[in-house]
């Protein structure tokens, strides 16, 4: 978990310290996909995996295989498609990795009976391989607007979170991916 965490803080500053330091290539593009798939696609994979009880059976595997599949082919249209410059299409891999972790370490607060890690785990893992291509467009923090009515949904966001997960802790926390898709839906709609 902490290791996912140092990769996710490590993904914020690769591109900025690769341009700053004038180091920009392909190879370096196709190194970081390589290193966001290890980080963010294998590792959840394998975090749910070992937090099952017992050994996974054959379709438990087969479902939480499709995260790092998943996860390398929406990286590998990431890299190639133009219109993502500003914006993502799909969930982005390091938020979907941090919100699986978010989910895996906060299973204690959500896990209840009749709820079991057995079928919870997997079939997550199979939501979040398919959120990572959802033909959503979705805003990108790193990007930011002139557009007054663009941040003012931004903002909006970021508060929410807070509060969110200031006054609900755990389940509130949970609630940042539906409240950033659907953000980033109605920014969509109404930029």
């Amino acid at each position: 978990m902490v290791l996912i965490l140092i990769a996710a803080l490590l993904d914020v500053f690769d591109g900025a310290v690769a341009r700053w330091l004038k180091a920009q290539s392909p190879v370096g593009k196709d190194l970081d996909s390589l290193a966001d798939l290890v980080s963010f696609g294998v590792a959840p994979a394998t975090l749910m995996a070992f937090s099952l009880p017992g050994t996974p059976n054959a379709l438990q595997t087969f479902l939480l295989l499709l995260l790092p599949m998943s996860s390398a082919l929406r990286l590998a249209r990431f890299n190639h498609d133009t219109r993502q410059t500003t914006v993502f299409i799909g969930v982005p891999t390091p938020f979907n990795a941090l919100y699986l972790l978010l989910v895996v370490w906060s299973e204690p607060f959500w896990l209840l009976p009749p709820l079991s890690a057995h079928w919870c785990y997997p079939f997550i893992a199979l939501l979040a391989a398919i959120w990572l291509h959802a033909p959503i467009r979705l805003f990108s923090l790193k990007s930011l607007s002139r557009s007054p009515k663009v941040m003012r949904w931004r903002i909006s966001f970021l508060v929410l979170v807070a509060i969110l997960c200031l006054s609900l802790g755990w389940p509130g926390a949970l609630a940042i991916l539906p409240a950033y898709l659907l953000f980033s839906m109605i920014e969509n709609r109404w930029p």
